[in-house]
């Protein structure tokens, strides 16, 4: 007679769960990087646009009205910057919550994955037993037998 789990429909559902998990974290993880490289953009355009700005001004060719629209987008960086790191910071703390239900969902599945290897392991301890018993039942019918005749 084959192994066979009760709870194993309980597992699959334990290791989809699991793995639906898993996708949720690396799809926040994906979006908490996309959130981080814009970052990295807005500065590196701030950097240059501040160097130029610089520049411009040391050698007296910029006008008051270019300075003045450079200063406009500089503060318009700034707060596309601020509302990314809010972004950044809501998908950062999403990560670790879904971290944690991950972690959950990966000892539900580890005690019904352990419960299905105690089984397993009862299951074939019984297997030897019987294989044993009928061994030795074969063995006690040829000694009788020998016995006999």
């Amino acid at each position: 007679m084959p192994f066979r789990f009760q709870l194993q429909g309980l597992l699959r559902y334990r290791e989809s769960l699991e793995r639906r998990e898993e996708h949720r974290l690396r799809a926040l993880h994906h979006e908490a990087a996309f959130v981080r490289q814009n970052i990295a953009r807005l500065d590196a355009i701030e950097t240059e646009a501040y160097s130029t700005r610089n520049g411009c001004m040391q050698e007296l060719e910029l006008r008051g009205s270019e300075l003045q629209f450079s200063l406009i987008c500089s503060n318009e960086r700034k707060q596309v910057r601020a509302s990314w790191q809010v972004q950044l910071l809501e998908v950062e703390t999403q990560a670790l919550e879904q971290q944690k239900k991950l972690v959950i969902a990966r000892q539900g599945q580890r005690v019904v994955e352990r419960l299905r290897d105690l089984k397993l392991l009862a299951y074939r301890q019984e297997e030897a037993r019987r294989e044993q018993k009928r061994l030795d039942e074969v063995f006690q019918q040829r000694h009788l037998r020998d016995s006999d005749g």
